[in-house]
């Protein structure tokens, strides 16, 4: 599936940059409202989160376009159940309670992070694959510099 290939390069990216779960979950997050899920089409405003990340998503032109075709069921089992699948992939769950294609005022997205991931992210990361330690530092420059612009380390919240 497109989508399922689509949203490994966030998890991918953000790994090579930060072993914290809760920095890898936002970062991910972060990378999809960027692109695709942008203005004008989209219009979400961002809460404060010491776990993970959350925002309100205030309008969704999928949500529209299904409420259009009185088709709004078939939108929630499609579409927004994907969020809580791409929130797995990226090591955390989804809470939700309530959708724009519900009728609701807004989807309410609060992204948390999987504490037992920490664990398993900080033991694995970097180590040496088949006895050969690669060296990291250039990945994550690159990956530094695609999500900020100039190779910066990311805000710390």
């Amino acid at each position: 599936n497109v989508y399922e290939k689509w949203a490994r390069l966030p998890i991918f990216i953000a790994r090579l940059v930060t072993r914290d779960p809760r920095e890898q979950i936002r970062m991910s997050v972060n990378m999809f409202l960027r692109f695709p899920f942008t203005q004008p089409g989209y219009v979400f405003e961002r809460l404060p989160s010491n776990d993970g990340i959350s925002l309100d998503m205030l309008r969704c032109p999928v949500a529209e376009y299904f409420q259009k075709q009185d088709a709004s069921d078939l939108c929630i089992g499609t579409w927004c159940n994907l969020d809580f699948a791409l929130a797995e992939m990226w090591g955390g769950w989804l809470e939700r309670t309530g959708t724009l294609a519900a009728g609701d005022t807004r989807c309410d997205f609060r992204f948390k992070a999987n504490a037992r991931n920490k664990d398993k992210v900080c033991k694995n990361a970097g180590a040496p694959k088949n006895g050969i330690a690669a060296d990291v530092a250039p990945l994550r420059f690159a990956a530094r510099l695609a999500l900020t612009g100039d190779g910066r380390e990311p805000r710390r919240r």
